[in-house]
């Protein structure tokens, strides 16, 4: 190849890569390694060929949410016992402001029609470190395999799912409600301060 020819290719591939989108989910979110006395597991890349497009219930109906990539997270106790579920999802740009009012729609409508749960007509509001986790949460743990579910919406076409998992006794480390929701508030307040930091 003649050298007017290489510096063509050189430049048309900068060019190019100068216009490339930058997508994907970014680091900060994936990188908590331990949330007191939690430690994280691998960050598991949801299926890259599942659809893009979920339905979530409301009292409307069922709506559209998009979901372009996604990462999950097990946090577990001490006694190696799963007690966060932590999902981070990536929109579509054009879609996300969209998707957030329908993933609160969908907790609300949860909320509603589950029995049991910490607030009634409304969900909970946790602000910590500048994010607000909207959620809701059982007012007890004697029953249910999930005691809490909350989202974050921090930005960057970002919704971050955190689910709290009910354990057996013997390998809990809460006993009752009061006890599960300090933890609960605790991880929230620690994801987010390294969120703070992070970025």
């Amino acid at each position: 190849m003649k050298k007017p020819a290489v510096l063509l290719a050189v430049l048309s591939f900068i060019i190019l890569s100068g216009f490339t989108p930058q997508t994907g989910i970014k680091p900060c979110y994936l990188s908590l390694k331990k949330a007191g006395d939690l430690k994280a597991g691998t960050a598991d890349r949801l299926l890259a060929d599942a659809d893009k497009t979920r339905m979530l219930v409301t009292e409307a109906g069922e709506v559209p949410i998009t979901v372009t990539e996604g990462y999950r997270i097990i946090y577990n106790n001490k006694k190696k016992a799963p007690f966060v579920n932590l999902i981070v999802e990536l929109s579509k740009p054009e879609n996300y402001e969209q998707d957030k009012k329908n993933v609160l729609a969908n907790l609300s409508y949860l909320n509603a029609q589950t029995t049991g749960m910490e607030t009634t007509g409304k969900l909970l509001e946790l602000d910590y470190n500048g994010y607000k986790a909207y959620g809701l949460s059982r007012a007890g743990i004697s029953e249910g395999e999930t005691l809490g579910t909350f989202v974050i919406f921090p930005g960057d076409n970002m919704i971050i799912y955190i689910y709290f998992n009910n354990i057996e006794p013997a390998k809990g480390h809460f006993k009752n409600a009061a006890e599960y929701q300090g933890y609960r508030n605790d991880f929230i307040g620690q994801y987010t301060a390294h969120l703070a930091k992070c970025k």
